[in-house]
């Protein structure tokens, strides 16, 4: 008798157990990048429209400013932040990409993403002012806030699939 009392405490337990479990992972695999959105090589398309520029220097500030047409070949729309303080620069230091901070002055207005349909293309511009000490003529690429919509929320799309492809930045004259 006091065996089966200690199995009946034990089955209910033991599912209770069992459901925490599996809330656990679910939950775990929605907040994962696993759910997130997946691409194939060549969904996403952004280029730099000229293949150089160059750092402009002015009395308060160093920096550039590039043209960059993003082209979505996926079955998705994609969603872009309009916002410049959104946007991230990397430079190639030794085959790996740097971040490079970025000084540019951003307003507290919340402005909704552009979104770009399946098969359209969208230009942008695209600004960086560093520090004035580390302006370096290099190889760039600048990383993209984009998202898409997965069940009626919003996921960051990898920068492996954000970033541009890479342009030359050279010294002004």
């Amino acid at each position: 008798m006091n065996n089966q009392r200690s199995q009946s405490r034990t089955r209910p337990q033991s599912a209770l157990r069992r459901s925490v479990i599996a809330g656990s992972v679910v939950l775990l695999g929605a907040c994962s990048s696993v759910t997130g959105p997946r691409f194939s090589e060549g969904a996403l398309r952004i280029e730099p429209i000229a293949t150089s520029v160059a750092f402009t220097r002015s009395e308060t500030r160093v920096g550039f400013t590039v043209p960059i047409t993003i082209t979505n070949h996926s079955s998705t729309t994609i969603y872009l932040a309009q916002s410049p303080c959104a946007s991230a620069f990397e430079r190639s230091v030794g085959g790996n990409w740097i971040r490079i901070p970025n000084r540019i002055v951003c307003s507290l207005e919340l402005r909704p993403p552009f979104a770009i349909q399946p098969g359209q293309s969208r230009n942008v511009d695209a600004a960086l002012f560093p520090d004035p000490d580390s302006v370096t003529a290099g190889q760039y690429r600048v990383i993209l806030p984009l998202s898409v919509q997965v069940n009626g929320n919003f996921r960051k799309v990898s920068e492996e699939f954000s970033a541009s492809l890479p342009f030359t930045v050279m010294a002004s004259p």
